[in-house]
């Protein structure tokens, strides 16, 4: 962020590990939905907003974030290890378990492993 604090892909990268590691929640939504409107198809920028609402108690919203795409922008990757948390905060806990199990063998971060070891009941 000190060598190129204009760059808006890092901008957005660090506001998703803040998303894992802080709970100003509140403040990334807001900071990354503004990059998300800038660039809807931005799958880092969707992912971040989706976790701020996750982590706010609003997963249904969080899971309409990931999920609703203007269908004249092509959707980009976004974070699986959300989307499972998504799913499985929304009830849909078998379609979590099925993304998410694969998961649970990938070397992914220590925070986005806890969320998918909730979804798919591991501990």
């Amino acid at each position: 962020m000190r060598r190129w604090p204009e760059d808006d892909a890092t901008r957005v990268r660090e506001l998703y590990l803040r998303a894992l590691l802080t709970q100003d929640f509140s403040a990334i939504e807001k900071e990354a939905s503004g990059y998300l409107t800038k660039n809807p198809w931005d799958g880092v920028a969707r992912s971040t907003v989706a976790l701020s609402q996750l982590k706010q108690g609003r997963a249904s919203e969080s899971l309409r974030t990931l999920t609703e795409f203007q269908s004249d922008i092509p959707a980009s990757a976004i974070s699986v290890p959300v989307h499972v948390a998504a799913l499985a905060a929304n009830g849909w806990r078998e379609k979590a378990q099925e993304e998410g199990a694969p998961l649970m063998r990938e070397p992914i971060l220590p925070e986005e492993r806890a969320l998918v070891s909730v979804a798919v009941g591991e501990k």
